[in-house]
């Protein structure tokens, strides 16, 4: 039965900080498994053992009946017949340990890779496309599994026909160079196969990420798609990134059966020579004929071997390919986690102050390559103008040089604000988009760390603070909350596991979501949705309230969380601010000023500064931008 999403954090919040500090790698994972996979690996070896002792019977059998001795012969079928029994037995039995091995594992790598996903930080999430994340949480862990089974086996084959190899040279040590220079030859060609596989794979792995990426897109913006009209826009999106998958498909596919095919020919003409030259033998007398139809028997083991050595380095480079994919994720430096101190706060009491606080968000990796593309072009343009002495190359040169020099510090979202919140009160941030409302709330929160300057709660460094106790003590209410594909009630027990029917009806009338529970018919039991489609703008932000009033954290955050709500129901959730005013911290970032009016305090901001400070009445008053704010919302 799947578990359901509230179950699985739970899981998670019981299991943290039980993964020791180590690399992680395919390895770490078969150890976990050891035993498992010690099984696995015991009976596939046993399988092909028993498979290679078959083939000396089979050789002594075909011996014994082209002397005519039927009674040996049949003896020897007896053995061949148990073998073969055997060998189905141990066949299966690795099955069920590989079975059981591929369901713990998958689950492991899954979890470690979800687990760890929390930790990373959210601009992160803001460079790397969703599908990124998707593909190799859900696909990978399978696929390298699957890979390293497709390795295993094979193993086993190649060692039974060594020995058949070895077997060939008694017989005839000139066939048996023949077999050997063949195999060698053909090696050399799945090594040639497997390099290009692995180089076009790549490819795919990366035009599938962003197809699932598209599709998400696609799916979480349905409604505004078909609002706005603009299916046949996605549509051309779409086609250009399926045809994206589909040259990389054919290509990586196409070439790997190209090679392929030309390595089954070769290996034909090849085998024809053997079998010549082994009728030529028999002719003769150089080899019996037991032994050359031995050999003639076992051409087939040949090409296995042979398909199986390609087999091996194909599944080698795919499992290679799956585990980078899945343990770069871990890599520190590419994908930056959260750090926080160890710092415990015994109580918060909720107030907040900036001390010289700036901020301005990293460049992405896009603006890190055309930074590179600029620096490269800059280099070529001042060689030229050395060499030529021209100068408006060298003016040319000066100006991209200049952009070099540009970094993200020109951009400050921020810039030294300080200010403080004490506890217990309402304070309300407002001014144009872009001001830096909703980054100092992500600050709070610590969802985006300072470039410079100080953030405190209850005068703690939050640097400090550890991630329980920061993050334990805030609630943020976004504008666009998301709601898990799970119940009502779930969605609010998420946030407290233990809380009584009543307290979850309690904070839904808290939150004005009360009368529309009672009529649905599950009532809280009701699933509403991946990400709560099945209600409007209104009531997911009414939901995501009532989470916020449950979890009781001392410090709430508001970014925007009334802007999809009716006047009476705005008016309703203001009288429930209202009343954790009483208790909580509460900060508001809002467009509609409206539902300020009674904050304690008003930080007016402009560009990254706070340009004025004080209640609705006295900005009302004094602060001419802040007045055309309000009369425009008015008007």
């Amino acid at each position: 039965m799947q578990l359901s999403l509230r179950k699985i954090i739970i899981h998670l919040h019981n299991l943290k900080g039980k993964m020791k500090k180590q690399k992680i790698t395919l390895l770490s994972y078969i150890k976990r498994n050891k035993l498992l996979f010690g099984g696995y690996l015991l009976f596939t070896t046993f399988s092909h053992l028993v498979n290679i002792v078959s083939i000396f019977l089979i050789a002594a059998f075909i011996a014994e009946i082209t002397v005519v001795n039927f009674d040996l012969a049949f003896t020897y079928l007896i053995y061949g017949t148990i073998l073969i029994v055997l060998r189905r037995i141990f066949y299966m039995t690795a099955g069920l340990f590989f079975i059981k091995m591929f369901g713990k594992m998958a689950f492991e790598m899954r979890y470690d890779l979800v687990n760890h996903s929390f930790k990373l930080t959210s601009q992160t999430y803001s460079e790397s496309s969703s599908g990124k994340f998707i593909k190799r949480i859900s696909q990978d862990p399978e696929q390298a599994i699957e890979s390293m089974d497709s390795i295993v086996e094979p193993i086993s084959i190649i060692f039974g026909f060594l020995i058949t190899i070895i077997y060939i040279i008694t017989i005839n040590i000139w066939i048996g160079l023949l077999v050997i220079t063949t195999v060698i030859g053909l090696v050399i060609l799945e090594l040639i196969r497997t390099k290009i596989f692995y180089k076009n794979r790549k490819l795919v792995k990366i035009a599938d990420e962003n197809i699932a990426s598209l599709v998400g897109e696609i799916v979480r913006s349905e409604k505004d798609i078909k609002a706005l009209n603009l299916e046949n826009e996605l549509i051309e999106v779409s086609n250009k990134n399926f045809l994206n998958y589909k040259e990389c498909f054919n290509k990586s596919y196409i070439k790997n059966e190209t090679l392929s095919g030309f390595r089954n020919v070769i290996f034909e003409l090849c085998l024809a020579v053997i079998l010549i030259v082994g009728l030529t033998f028999v002719q003769n007398t150089y080899i019996t004929l037991a032994s050359f139809l031995f050999i003639f028997m076992n051409r087939d083991a040949l090409n296995s071997a042979i398909y199986c050595f390609g087999l091996i380095t194909q599944n080698i480079s795919m499992c290679k390919l799956s585990s980078q994919r899945m343990f770069e994720l871990f890599d520190a430096e590419k994908y930056p986690i959260e750090k926080f101190g160890n710092t415990e706060m015994a109580e918060c009491r909720g107030e907040i102050s900036f001390d010289n606080v700036s901020f301005y968000y990293d460049k992405t990796n896009e603006d890190k390559k055309e930074e590179n593309n600029k620096t490269k072009e800059s280099k070529k343009i001042k060689n030229n103008a050395k060499e030529n002495e021209n100068s408006k190359i060298e003016k040319r040169t000066e100006t991209i040089l200049a952009e070099e020099k540009t970094d993200d510090t020109n951009n400050y979202i921020l810039k030294n604000l300080s200010f403080k919140i004490p506890a217990g009160k309402t304070v309300a941030f407002v001014g144009k988009s872009g001001s830096g409302k909703t980054t100092i709330l992500s600050l709070i929160n610590k969802l985006y760390v300072v470039k410079s300057g100080t953030i405190f709660v209850d005068d703690i460094n939050i640097n400090n603070l550890t991630k329980e106790s920061l993050r334990s003590s805030i609630s943020l209410v976004n504008q666009y909350p998301y709601i898990f594909n799970e119940s009502i009630k779930n969605n609010l027990l998420m946030v407290k596991n233990d809380a009584t029917e009543e307290e979850l009806w309690n904070v839904c009338k808290k939150a004005n979501l009360d009368k529309f529970i009672e009529t649905l018919p599950k009532k809280l039991d009701t699933v509403i949705g991946e990400g709560g489609i099945k209600l409007s703008g209104g009531q997911r932000q009414r939901l995501a309230i009532a989470r916020a009033f449950l979890k009781k954290s001392k410090i709430i955050l508001f970014d925007e969380s009334t802007s999809s709500l009716d006047n009476h129901a705005q008016n309703d959730i203001k009288n429930s601010i209202a009343e954790l005013h009483k208790n909580h911290t509460v900060v508001i970032v809002a467009h509609r000023l409206s539902t300020i009016v009674n904050c304690d305090l008003i930080y007016f901001l402009e560009n990254g500064e706070i340009k004025d400070v004080g209640t609705f009445t006295e900005l009302f008053e004094r602060n001419e931008k802040f007045n055309s704010l309000f009369v425009a919302e008015t008007v």
